[in-house]
């Protein structure tokens, strides 16, 4: 169904400060917004596109992503990553496809 989701968090690097190279890794390894909604699943990607904004800065970033379609197995997700101090470093666009897993027999 269309209608969107949601998923949100802090995330930082454990060994190191978020580095401008890093930052398309923290657009593109949260779990889709869609599984909060249509239950666990795979959803390689098929395009990712990053708009570096700004610099990192040391800390922790505010990473925020969004689905609104999820039709013909496709779902596009937009993201956002901010850091402590309020500034957007950068902007992404997703598309993946989405396979949901199979639900264990009972």
């Amino acid at each position: 169904r269309d209608g969107r989701a949601r998923r949100a968090g802090w995330a930082r690097l454990s060994d190191r400060e978020l580095a401008a190279l890093a930052v398309p890794l923290f657009c593109d390894s949260w779990p889709p917004p869609r599984c909060r909604r249509h239950g666990p699943g795979m959803s390689p990607t098929v395009e990712l596109t990053v708009h570096g904004r700004a610099t990192p800065e040391p800390g922790w970033h505010y990473c925020a992503f969004e689905s609104k379609t999820l039709r013909g197995g496709y779902v596009e997700e937009d993201g956002e990553v901010w850091s402590e101090s309020g500034v957007l470093v950068a902007q992404s666009r997703q598309l993946a496809r989405f396979t949901r897993m199979p639900t264990p027999a009972s």
